[in-house]
C-alpha cells in the first residue's frame, strides 16, 4: 500500500509534501509533525491559507494518525524557488504548554476524575485502557497544583503515583494506560526487512547498589530517627558504585526494598536502546501501520539480540523523494516497570532474558523475586 500524508485544515486538504516527518511516543504526551513542500507542490496547497494554532488532523493514507494544532510556519522564497514548512502538535500540547492558577484537590479523588476536570476547558476527552485500573483509585491525601506549574507536569506526577502512563491518542484525547502485552504482527529479522540500525549501551546511570530511604507512615509522636525507613537491592554489577535514593512518599522498609528493584530494572532497561529503519510505513505481515506501546520480537546477531521481545517506545514515519521510511525506537519492558507493583504486565509465552550483570533472582514470566 503506497501511503501519502494529508493535512486537513478546515477542511482543505493538503497534500503533495516533498518531506514528512510525524513522530507518536509513549514517553512525550504529544505526537508531534514536520511537513515542507517545494514550489512545484506550493500551487497545489496553497501554503498561505495555513495559519498558526489552526486545528489539524493528520491522516498516513486513510488513517488518522494525530489531531491536534499547528505550532509554526516557515516560509521562505528567492528567485528561483519557493518553499514552507509546517509544524505541530496533538492536542494534548496545550497541557504541557499551559500553567494553573492553583487549585487543590480534593482527598478521595482518582487520577481519572482529576484528569477530566482539568482536560474539559481545553476540550480534551480522558479515556482509560481497561488495564488502568489504577486509574480509578482515590487518593488518601489532599493534592496541590501549584500556581504556574504545567498541568502537564502535575498529571505526570500523579502518573507515576498511580503506575500508569498517560500518552495521545489518534484523536488527540489523553489515553491513560500501561505498557501494552499487544505484539506486532511483523518481527524484525536482520537481512530481511532492516535498512538500517543502531545501538546505545550505558553504564553511566547504573549502579552496584540502590539504597532508597524513606519515612515511615504514622510517626505517632516517634523519635525521627527511629521513624527513618530504609532498603537496599545489591546487582553485583563490576565496581563498587552505591547510590541513595530519598522515597518521594511514606514508606516502610519492605517499600524501601522493593523501590530499590524496581530503581535497578528501569534503569537497567533504559541503558540499552535499539533503533531500526524499516521500509514503508506499515508492517508487511498484515498491513497495519507500525505505532508504538507494542512489543516486537528482534533477531539482529550484530547487535547480540536472539529472539528477544522489546517495547516499542516511539515510531517515525518519514518521507521524501527517496519514498517512505519507520524508525522504530526500543528498549526493553523493563524500562517501563511499575512502582506500585514492580511488575510488567504478563505476557503470553514470555522470552525471558535475565540481567547477567545483576544479582537478582527471576520467576518464570521474568519478575525479580
Amino acid at each position: 500500500m503506497k501511503d501519502e500524508l494529508i493535512l486537513l485544515i478546515e477542511g482543505r486538504t493538503h497534500q503533495g509534501w516533498s518531506n514528512v516527518s510525524i513522530t507518536r511516543s509513549i514517553e512525550q504526551g504529544t505526537h508531534r509533525f514536520n511537513v515542507s513542500l517545494t514550489e512545484q507542490a506550493q500551487s497545489v496547497n496553497q501554503p498561505h491559507l495555513i495559519q498558526p494554532g489552526a486545528a489539524c488532523q493528520l491522516y498516513a493514507g486513510n488513517e488518522l494518525v494525530i489531531s491536534g494544532y499547528i505550532d509554526d510556519i516557515e516560509r521562505s522564497y528567492d528567485s528561483t524557488q519557493h518553499s514552507a514548512s509546517v509544524s505541530g502538535r496533538s492536542k494534548l500540547a496545550d497541557l504541557v504548554d499551559c500553567s494553573s492558577t492553583g487549585k487543590q484537590q480534593t482527598k478521595g479523588r482518582s487520577l481519572e476524575n482529576i484528569a477530566k476536570a482539568l482536560c474539559q476547558p481545553f476540550g480534551i476527552d480522558v479515556k482509560v485502557d481497561p488495564s488502568a485500573t489504577e486509574a480509578n483509585k482515590a487518593f488518601s491525601k489532599d493534592l496541590t497544583l501549584d500556581n504556574g506549574q504545567p498541568i502537564w507536569e502535575f498529571l505526570e506526577q500523579l502518573a507515576r503515583q498511580t503506575g500508569v502512563l498517560l500518552i495521545s491518542d489518534a484523536d488527540g484525547n489523553l489515553l491513560i494506560t500501561r505498557t501494552r502485552t499487544q505484539e506486532t504482527d511483523t518481527a524484525i529479522n536482520l537481512g530481511t526487512n532492516v535498512t538500517s540500525a543502531s545501538g546505545s549501551f550505558s553504564h553511566r546511570d547504573l549502579f552496584s547498589e540502590y539504597i532508597v530511604t524513606g519515612q515511615r507512615p504514622d510517626i505517632n509522636g516517634q523519635d525521627a530517627r527511629a521513624n527513618q525507613s530504609r532498603g537496599s537491592f545489591k546487582t553485583e554489577r563490576g565496581r563498587y558504585r552505591p547510590t541513595v535514593i530519598s522515597a518521594d512518599n511514606p514508606v516502610d522498609n519492605e517499600e524501601c526494598k522493593r523501590l530499590a528493584q524496581w530503581h535497578n530494572n528501569v534503569r537497567r532497561g533504559r541503558s540499552e536502546t535499539i533503533s531500526y529503519t524499516l521500509s514503508g510505513w506499515r508492517q508487511t505481515a498484515t498491513g497495519r501501520l507500525w505505532a508504538p506501546n507494542e512489543l516486537i520480537n528482534v533477531n539482529d546477531s550484530v547487535l547480540g539480540l536472539k529472539d528477544t521481545r522489546l517495547l516499542i517506545t516511539e515510531v517515525t514515519f518519514s518521507a521524501n523523494n527517496q519514498g517512505t521510511t519507520t524508525r522504530l525506537k526500543l528498549m526493553s519492558p523493563k524500562a517501563f516497570l511499575l512502582p506500585e507493583t514492580g511488575k510488567t504486565p504478563v505476557v503470553s509465552q514470555p522470552v525471558v532474558i535475565p540481567d547477567p550483570h545483576s544479582g537478582a533472582a527471576f520467576d518464570e514470566a521474568g519478575y525479580i523475586i
